[in-house]
């Protein structure tokens, strides 16, 4: 029996290596978090071909800058940024670029003043808490001179125990599991895995983790 169990263990350690090796070298998931740091993925475009929403565009196309928001560069020709942060209704990740709410903002300031730079930062998912993150962990760095903030759809579930997708998704996870997650690929995938579930069991509405040629639900 010690044996087996022995024999058990090294097959599950062994397994686990090669899944982190694994997830290092090729990543198919699309997480926006690594333990409680917010990862913005930049300079990617997605191409979403869309057959079930006769409102949207036939082929999605979003993009993401440098800076993972959606918006042109930043340059130091732009003297006066502004930025959107909010959730699904601010990113708006199924509405083509050029035609989302912020872009639409943005491109009527410009055409009154001059030097404007307007970027949406929105993250559909996000709440108060996640809000707050992003700004401390990336937008702080960008100075910006204003901030329009379209919140509080994703906070419907908070309560007396506070918000649980809070909690489990961008509060700052504490022990063991926020170090191996900030380090190991393996701990990490499992630990958004779970966050995803419990924002499902909440109803609350995520972007899917994979963004292939099909336009989800």
């Amino acid at each position: 029996m010690l044996k087996n169990i022995i024999t058990l263990v090294f097959g599950c350690l062994l397994a686990i290596c090669v899944l982190e090796i694994g997830l290092r070298i090729y990543n198919p998931f699309g997480f926006r978090l690594k333990g409680s740091t917010i990862v913005l993925p930049h300079d990617v475009s997605y191409k979403i071909d869309n057959d079930k929403n006769d409102k949207l565009d036939k082929v999605i196309y979003h993009s993401k800058n440098s800076l993972g928001f959606r918006g042109e560069e930043l340059t130091n020709e732009n003297s006066y940024k502004i930025l959107t942060v909010g959730g699904s209704t601010t990113e708006c990740f199924y509405v083509s670029d050029g035609k989302t709410w912020p872009d639409l903002l943005g491109a009527s300031l410009k055409k009154q003043f001059k030097g404007i730079w307007f970027n949406n930062a929105g993250l559909d998912g996000m709440s108060t808490i996640g809000h707050v993150k992003l700004l401390e962990q990336v937008i702080g760095r960008i100075k910006p001179n204003v901030v329009i903030f379209l919140v509080g759809i994703n906070d419907v579930s908070v309560s007396s125990v506070g918000n649980k997708y809070d909690n489990a998704v961008i509060s700052q996870v504490q022990g063991v599991i926020e170090r191996a997650s900030n380090s190991l690929e393996v701990v990490n995938a499992f630990l958004n895995l779970w966050r995803y579930y419990q924002a499902d069991k909440m109803g609350i509405v995520t972007r899917p983790i994979y963004h292939g040629n099909a336009l989800k639900d």
